[in-house]
């Protein structure tokens, strides 16, 4: 079924030349956008629940306060893990030649907010010399703002290692081992190893521990008791899981999921 995600603005004026555009979304828990991709590029910030991003080489689970940088004509798909709203910001080119050339999670700086509010609060009332003032604070923030700590899960392209993952994306509670996973898809435990470090950048266990914690961060926001996910994904106590949140995230749970 097609998302009925509302648009709160669009404060696109086609009359002229715009340099950015700013949408407010708003989608309930489970609705999507399908695969698509935008000419500009693409600013996606959330200001309020969980949502779920996929390119094609990366799964990136977002919570509040992160936004991810979409460059132009790269093609993803959004999943609401639970009610969402965030903002849009769309850089026309040629600004995007300005900025990453990847797919990048960034930590949205308070700075940062306060001119995109003022940006749009400045084009609906259409003080264009405040416009232009705030466009040039708000492109330099932008460029300034850190790399986030988010759920990245890398995708690899080697059928054999997809295959692995593409069934434990369904199963990631799944403890099989390597020499498991090779018997399956016709690789030796080795190989597989070299080519999930060759192809994601990462272990095998390392990968399925960022799998485990991006499914985590999506039934945490779904509401799901910490200690029933806990025992769910093999964690020993909750305690051991809020340890391995806290030193992979940065934050506990209920932190991270703040608005």
């Amino acid at each position: 079924m097609e998302p009925t995600w509302r648009k709160k603005y669009d404060t696109a004026q086609p009359e002229r030349l715009e340099k950015m555009r700013y949408v407010e979304l708003a989608y309930r828990q489970g609705e999507r956008q399908h695969w698509h991709a935008h000419e500009q590029g693409q600013l996606i910030f959330t200001l309020k629940g969980v949502v779920r991003v996929l390119t094609e080489r990366h799964i990136w689970t977002l919570a509040p306060r992160r936004a991810l940088w979409l460059p132009g004509g790269m093609p993803h798909e959004l999943h609401a893990i639970n009610d969402v709203t965030m903002h849009n910001i769309y850089l026309f080119p040629p600004l995007t030649r300005d900025f990453w050339y990847d797919d990048v999670a960034l930590q949205v700086t308070p700075l940062l907010y306060e001119l995109i509010k003022s940006w749009h609060q400045a084009q609906q009332a259409a003080e264009l010399n405040r416009v232009e003032m705030s466009t040039t604070l708000l492109l330099d923030e932008l460029r300034r703002c850190p790399r986030a700590t988010v759920c990245m899960v890398p995708l690899p392209r080697d059928r054999r290692v997809l295959s692995v993952c593409d069934t434990l994306l369904g199963e990631p509670e799944n403890n099989d081992t390597l020499e498991n996973w090779g018997n399956r898809v016709g690789a030796s435990a080795r190989t597989l190893a070299r080519l999930f470090r060759d192809e994601t950048g990462m272990g095998f266990s390392q990968w399925r521990q960022q799998l485990r914690l991006a499914e985590a961060v999506t039934h945490l926001a779904q509401g799901r008791p910490i200690n029933l996910l806990a025992n769910s994904l093999g964690y020993q106590s909750p305690s051991a899981f809020i340890a391995m949140f806290k030193k992979t995230l940065g934050e506990t749970p209920r932190r991270y999921l703040s608005c």
